[in-house]
């Protein structure tokens, strides 16, 4: 008793304080429902009241498991009834809700709450009651008193319940309409990731199992009278059903669901019945099901999988049961479906329906549903039909998700494509086999096989569906054998369609039988919405006979015509093999509808014959052409046969303009023959291409100038006849080619030129012409100054006007205005040619070689045969010839020349330049006459000059001698250390004034230049060779002075010859204040060696003062250039590993004595010329 009474006062206490607790929390929640968004409240009660009602529930577990709670059925739940009323009229759009019973009850067997609301009434904005006579709703606490409770059974009896499926797959079901039920916590949801479609399996467990389903541990649910609403926002079907009632119970491997209702359809109301048995994931089910009266087009959905349902406006019964197991998919199927009176839609319109009847039974051996009676009549289509369909899907992976395979058996059908067509078609049977894809829109056929009587179809086709109706592509291929008259064509034929085209074969194909038809159709998107076809996406081929048409209205019938044909696309073409016009026998012909959409398009009728050129030209002056007669030209100047074509083109029109009407005449010849050309090479051996009509006339093709083989085009504008003809001739010329023309250039050309001439004349007389001739496959060289290799580009353009006295049959002519542009070379100008190509001025304003020129250029050839050329410009580059003027007589020029230039630059090494240079040249075409050169430097004037003997002059004043001759050279340098640095390398020079005077041997010989050169006032630095001499000399202050500033000399005098890459000096001696020498040998420039030896004469100023006495300074100083003490030196070998030796008893030897120790050497010139040397010393 104490113990009862004990936990009786537990009771009454903990009764008492919720009790205040509750009075509290009603109080402040009135202060603050005055002053708080209501929305905020609703948020906060919700919030609240499930903290409370979770806090509560947990309570009563807690005290059922410690007091007497286990002996009370129930608590009733006053304390939270505002809250549950709250939440009801949320869900229901309620203005206020009533509950006049709300308890809730621990079941200690089964560890949970039921929660039971009986009389629930919800008052609308509107006044309307909704009752919800009973509500009771189980959580399990079977994991545990401090884990989140599960629903596991459900009863409604009343109201509106919602059933959503979401975009991710999840499930909810909540209490309410669609636009309200997600307002309050859901009574139920699923696991999203454990409802998308194929997901039967997670981890270990198997298929089927609650572990891998949707389902959770809701193990029944039991409905009465409900409303319910389906939503499925992925394919966007929304149904609506009332008096819905039913059971669903799960056991934890089976799913049993019974129920049935009104399916709301429009106004009307359609009676359901479903039965269904399946585990979680859907891999095995049955189900019965039945739906009477129910409009397809009431149900269908804006957009989605299911908008097709929207096309039958008709009531709709349909009946069936199904089966289908995990491991061996579908095991029954039995389905009816009727269509009443209604509407139909086809294409963009609706059309009256009478009746329609499936009756489906699936043949388990065969895996197939078979379709043993389809019976369909309308206005627009009436049909009887059987077949079969394959590889529905199953209940695992889904029906109807992948294509289905058919094979269908037609007959009486009746196709009415509307007002578009002349009637409609009919079909006495046939076969269909393919595979529809309704989740892709796709249909394909395989194979159709429909008899029309007199043709039948053998092709296959595919469709591609979009949603909203109508299909954005469409491909047939196949054959159609029999013959389609003309008229059976039209009745597939739009009428709208290619308006002219059809309308001239109605008035103008009189007869004609088409047959072996074959079809290839693929239309895409673009071709159904603009309404015109691409060529590569409709060919229907086709041949044709007794053809009888009418292309003019004045011209005589193509009679008899047979040949073959294609519609391709927007055209429609027919190639004739066979047929007359009148006495004219046709070869080959083409009817041509270039356009058949939008109407209004021309038609051309082309027809071929054979025959002479003369002749086909004669054909072309009757009427209504008359290109002869009305153009000047004389069939009779043509030689040579081919073929012609005659084209006639007009409009699609049954009225037009008949300007329009345009005619053309175009042949092809060989062995053409033409009496024009330049002087005795005229034009033959052509094979041109003939073109003419009201416009003018063409010729073009091949044909050779005389052995030239080349391109002619000539046109000529009949429009405008005083305009001249124009021509253009085109060809590529070779080495041979300028030899056949007489021009030899052999030595500076290789490859080939591309030529064009362009010109104008009365017919094919000739005056003038432009050219362009692209040298970009040549190799062209100007000897050694400039050429460019085969491939680096090249262009001439000029203008060329012939010598009209003699039409140029000796060459005579102008080149005028000519440019040539290549690599390093541009020239503009005009060049004059005499007969035989022999040149007869030349006036060049711009002539630029890279590296060589930059100046104006006049030629002339004067009365004795000599070329006078004058060059007046910025820049000219001539160390070639300095080089080969100096050190050899032999040259490259081999014809008279006389040239003179001014220029701003005249270059003698790329290092050594003069300024406001003049130079002269003058060759006889044996050797060079003169040459001089002049100009200034920074140090001065220079002068080089090479001149032959006087007294040589033509005897006769007209021929040049040719007797041999001696030239002079005089060579004046002001600053030597940059001439010796540009032209010889020596960079141990520093100030000095150079002077050579020498002799070139006579005309014709290979020797080079000798003479003598004196260098002075000069000094002498980083001369290594010389540093290392005064070393080994122990003269080293002499040797650190030479690596200082320098050593400064007086005079340097040498005896010098230049031949065979040997450098020679002779009797070399130098002298300054501190230093002496003498020096002789041979330096070899080929192969950069030295050979040299000579005295050294320190203190020469002192040490040379007995050289003067007479016999006593022979004695003691000895030679020339020496001293009292002096020592000898030598040095030897390769240029970058010389070996330097000096005698240090020589400083003790007499002069005469010191000769003992001399080198040997040869003279460096022979007699004759050695006392011309020692006369220029004098």
């Amino acid at each position: 008793m104490t113990q009862l009474y004990g936990m009786s006062m537990a009771e009454n206490l903990l009764k008492s304080k919720l009790g205040q607790w509750a009075q509290k929390l009603r109080g402040f929640a009135k202060r603050l429902w005055a002053k708080l968004d209501p929305r905020f409240v609703n948020t906060s009660a919700e919030i609240v009241g499930e903290v409370l009602s979770t806090g509560l529930s947990l309570l009563i577990v807690c005290l059922g498991t410690i007091s007497v709670l286990m002996s009370r059925p129930s608590v009733d739940l006053k304390l939270f009834k505002p809250y549950y009323e709250q939440q009801l009229k949320s869900a229901f759009s309620g203005r206020t809700a009533n509950i006049e019973t709300n308890t809730a009850r621990w079941i200690q067997d089964r560890q949970a709450i039921e929660f039971h609301a009986a009389h629930v009434d919800i008052i609308g904005e509107d006044g309307t009651h909704q009752e919800i006579a009973d509500i009771r709703a189980e959580l399990s606490f079977r994991s545990g008193s401090w884990a989140k409770p599960k629903l596991t059974k459900l009863h409604i009896d009343g109201g509106a319940l919602t059933i959503a499926r979401k975009r991710d797959g999840q499930i909810q079901i909540g209490l309410g309409t669609p636009d309200t039920f997600e307002r309050v916590v859901p009574l139920w949801s699923s696991n999203p990731e454990k409802t998308k479609v194929g997901n039967t399996q997670v981890g270990n467990t198997k298929a089927g199992s609650a572990e891998t389903s949707a389902v959770g541990a809701l193990e029944s649910l039991t409905a009465h009278a409900v409303q319910l609403f389906v939503l499925d926002e992925a394919s966007q079907l929304s149904l609506s059903i009332e008096g819905m009632s039913g059971d669903y119970s799960f056991d934890g491997n089976t799913i049993n669901i019974e129920s049935h209702g009104q399916l709301i359809s429009g106004k009307d109301k359609a009676p359901f019945r479903l039965e269904l048995q399946t585990v979680p994931d859907r891999s095995s089910f049955f189900a019965r099901f039945a739906i009477e009266g129910v409009r397809p087009i009431d149900i269908a959905p804006t957009r989605g999988t299911f908008t097709a349902l929207a096309n039958l406006d008709a009531p709709v019964t349909l009946k069936g049961e199904v089966k289908s197991v995990a491991e061996g998919g579908l095991q029954d199927l039995k389905l009816f479906f009727s269509a009443g009176e209604g509407r139909l839609k086809t294409g963009t319109s609706y059309k009256p329906f009478s009746h329609a009847r499936i009756q489906a039974d699936y043949d388990v051996p065969a895996q197939s549903v078979a379709l043993s009676d389809i019976s369909i009549e309308s206005e627009a289509l009436n049909i009887e039909a059987e077949g079969a369909f394959k590889n529905i899907g199953s209940a695992q992976n889904g029906f109807m998700k992948d294509t289905m395979v058919f094979d269908l058996a037609v007959e009486d059908v009746r196709i009415n494509p509307g007002k578009r067509f002349d009637g409609p078609i009919k079909i006495k049977s046939g076969d269909i086999r393919g595979g529809i894809n309704l989740a892709a829109r796709t249909l394909k056929l395989d194979a159709i096989k429909l008899d029309f009587g007199n043709f039948q179809t053998d092709v296959n086709a595919s469709v591609q569906g979009q949603e909203g109706g109508g299909f954005t592509a469409l491909n047939v291929d196949g054959v159609i054998d029999g013959s389609m008259r003309v008229d059976q064509i039209l009745a597939f034929w739009p009428k709208d369609f290619a308006l002219g085209a059809r309308n001239w074969m109605v008035k103008s194909l009189q007869t004609a039988d088409f047959s072996k038809l074959k079809v290839h159709v693929a239309l895409d998107d673009n071709d159904i919405r603009n309404r015109r076809i691409e060529d590569e996406h409709l060919n229907i081929g086709f041949e044709v006979d007794d053809v009888n048409i009418r292309y003019l209205r004045k011209m005589p019938w193509l009679r008899d015509g047979a040949g073959y044909g294609v519609l391709q696309g927007n055209q429609f073409v027919t190639h004739l093999t066979a047929g007359h016009v009148d006495g004219l026998e046709i070869e080959k012909g083409t009817v041509l509808i270039p356009r058949l959409s939008p109407h209004g398009g021309d038609f051309t009728i082309d027809l071929e014959g054979r025959g002479t050129i003369t002749e086909m030209l004669r054909i072309s002056n009757f009427e209504p052409f008359e290109y002869a007669d009305r153009f000047g030209l004389d069939p009779d100047e043509f030689e040579g046969t081919g073929t012609a074509r005659l084209q006639i083109t007009r409009p699609l029109l049954e009225h037009f303009d008949p300007n329009r009407i345009l005619y053309e005449l175009t042949g092809d010849f060989i062995d053409v023959s033409i009496p024009a050309g330049y002087g005795k090479h005229t034009l033959n051996d052509g094979r041109l291409s003939l073109h003419a009509n009201k416009s003018g006339a063409e010729i073009n093709g091949p044909v050779k100038l005389g052995k030239w083989q080349t391109a002619l085009d000539w046109h000529k504008r009949f429009e405008i006849p005083q305009v001249s003809a124009q021509y253009t001739l085109s060809g590529t010329i070779a080495r041979d080619d300028l030899d056949n023309f007489g021009v030899g250039l052999r030595r500076h050309f290789g490859g080939e030129i591309d030529v064009v001439l362009q010109g104008q004349g009365d017919g094919f007389d000739v005056q003038a012409a432009n050219i362009s001739a692209d040298f970009t496959n040549a190799d062209v060289n100007i000897g050694s100054l400039w050429g460019k290799a085969q491939g680096e580009a090249g262009l001439l353009t000029g203008r060329l006007v012939i010598d009209a006295q003699n039409n140029g049959s000796q060459g005579g002519g102008r080149l005028e205005n000519f440019t040539i542009k290549a690599p390093g070379l541009s020239f503009a100008g005009s060049v004059a040619l005499s007969r035989n190509f022999q040149l007869e001025s030349l006036d060049i304003s711009n002539a630029y070689i890279e590296n060589f020129i930059e100046a104006k250029l006049k030629a002339k050839p004067t009365p004795q045969g000599v070329l006078a050329l004058d060059i007046d410009g910025k820049y000219l580059n001539i160390t070639t010839w300095v080089d080969k003027a100096f050190r050899t007589q032999s040259s490259s020029v081999t014809a008279p020349i006389l040239m003179t230039a001014s220029l701003e630059t005249l270059e003698l090494n790329e290092n050594y330049r003069l300024g406001n240079a003049t130079a002269l040249f003058s060759h006889n075409g044996v050797g060079v006459e003169h040459a001089k050169l002049s100009g200034e430097t920074k140090g001065g004037p220079f002068l080089a000059e090479i001149k032959r003997d006087e007294g040589q002059a033509p005897a006769d004043g007209k021929t040049p001698q040719q007797t041999p001759q001696m030239g002079r050279v005089l060579i004046n340098v002001p600053d030597a250390s940059h001439a010796a640095l540009a032209l010889l390398g020596i960079d141990s020079i520093r100030d000095g004034v150079l002077r050579i005077d020498g002799q070139l041997p006579l005309s014709g010989e290979k020797r080079g230049l000798s003479g003598t050169a004196i260098l002075t006032d000069f000094t002498l630095v980083r001369a290594h060779v010389f540093a290392q001499i005064l070393s080994l000399a122990s003269l080293q202050g002499l040797a650190d002075t030479l690596s200082g500033g320098g050593m400064k000399f007086e005079v340097l005098e040498m005896d010098f010859s230049l031949e065979d890459g040997a450098f020679k000096i002779r009797n070399g001696r130098a002298s300054g204040p501190a230093l002496g020498l003498t020096g002789e040998g041979d330096i070899r420039v080929d192969n950069q060696t030295l050979d040299f030896n000579g005295v050294l004469v320190p203190a020469y100023t002192v040490n040379s003062l007995l050289a003067d006495i007479p016999l006593l300074g022979d004695i003691v100083v000895g030679k020339k250039g020496e001293g009292i003490f002096a020592l000898n030196y030598t040095v030897k070998g390769p240029f970058k590993a010389t070996q330097v030796s000096v005698n240090p008893l020589s400083a003790l030897t007499p002069g005469f004595l010191r000769r003992i120790f001399d080198v040997k050497r040869d003279d460096i010139m022979d007699p004759n010329i050695k006392e011309l040397i020692e006369e220029q010393k004098q």
